[in-house]
C-alpha cells in the first residue's frame, strides 16, 4: 500500500487526490481472518490473477467487498446486537484495569462452590455496570453480592493467595495458544479460535460428539488361535425375533 501510494506521488501525482487510501490493506484483513476468524477465511474469494497488476487489483476488490460483507457487516451496533440475543453489554462504560486480584477471588470462590457465581459477577460489573474489577473495594463489593466472606475475600487480597493458581491458568492459556478472546475449549482438547457464526460452532460440537461417541465393535474370539474370524452371537432383532 504504502509502495503504492509512493510510485503515485511520482509518477502521477495529478491523481494522487482523487484516490483514498484506507491504513488496512486486504492482506491485513486476510491475516486477521486467518487467525480469528478461520470460518471466513475458509470461504473467502481465491485469487488467479498471478499477480498481474489489474488481475491483482481486480480480485482485491472482490476479496474487500467478501470480508466487508462477512466481517464487517452493516447493521445495529454492537450494545444492540448484544441486547437482541439477551445481553447487556454497556462496553462504553467499562473500566478497564488488571483482573489478576479478581481471578484470585474467583479460585477462593471455587473453593466454596460460588466459582460460577463469582465469574458471572465480574463479568455482569465490568461489561455491563461499569465497575472497577481491579480495584480492592470494588472487588470486595461484588465478592460479598454473591454471599462470599467479605473478611476472607479481604484476606486473600492482601495477600498472594491463589497467585501460583492464576499463573498456572495463565501458562495452560500459553499452551493451549490462547491470547485472545473468545476462545472456545471443548472437552478440554478441541479449540475454536474467534468469534465464529453459529454454524461453525454447531459444527465443531458435531465433530468433538463423534471423536468422543464412536462406537467400537468388539469381538471376543478375534485373534484366538486357529480363529481368522469369529462366528457371530444369539441375537434378537427389535421385534423380538431371535436367532
Amino acid at each position: 500500500m504504502g509502495t503504492d501510494k509512493m510510485f503515485l506521488e511520482a509518477n502521477m501525482p495529478s491523481v494522487i487526490d482523487h484516490l483514498h487510501y484506507r491504513l488496512v490493506d486486504v492482506s491485513s484483513i486476510k491475516e486477521l481472518a486467518k487467525r480469528w476468524y478461520r470460518a471466513a477465511f475458509a470461504e473467502s474469494p481465491e485469487k488467479h490473477g498471478g499477480h498481474r497488476a489489474l488481475a491483482d487489483i481486480l480480485e482485491s476488490i472482490q476479496e474487500l467487498e467478501y470480508y466487508r460483507r462477512v466481517l464487517f457487516p452493516a447493521g445495529p451496533v454492537t450494545t444492540e446486537r448484544a441486547r437482541e440475543v439477551g445481553l447487556d453489554f454497556n462496553w462504553r462504560q467499562a473500566r478497564y484495569g488488571n483482573t489478576f486480584d479478581a481471578h484470585r477471588v474467583i479460585h477462593y470462590a471455587a473453593e466454596q462452590g460460588l466459582a460460577s457465581a463469582a465469574e458471572e459477577a465480574f463479568k455482569l460489573a465490568y461489561f455491563t455496570q461499569g465497575r472497577s474489577v481491579q480495584d480492592h473495594e470494588s472487588i470486595l463489593d461484588i465478592a460479598s453480592e454473591i454471599g462470599l466472606d467479605t473478611a476472607e475475600v479481604e484476606a486473600v487480597l492482601k495477600s498472594d493467595r491463589y497467585a501460583a493458581d492464576v499463573r498456572a491458568d495463565e501458562q495452560l492459556a500459553r499452551q493451549l495458544g490462547i491470547n485472545g478472546v473468545p476462545f472456545f475449549l471443548i472437552e478440554s482438547k478441541w479449540a475454536v479460535s474467534g468469534a465464529q457464526p453459529a454454524e461453525m460452532l454447531v459444527q465443531a460440537l458435531r465433530q468433538v460428539w463423534e471423536e468422543t461417541h464412536r462406537v467400537e465393535f468388539l469381538n471376543p474370539l478375534a485373534g484366538a488361535a486357529g480363529n481368522n474370524a469369529a462366528e457371530a452371537g444369539p441375537s434378537c432383532d427389535m421385534n423380538g425375533n431371535c436367532s
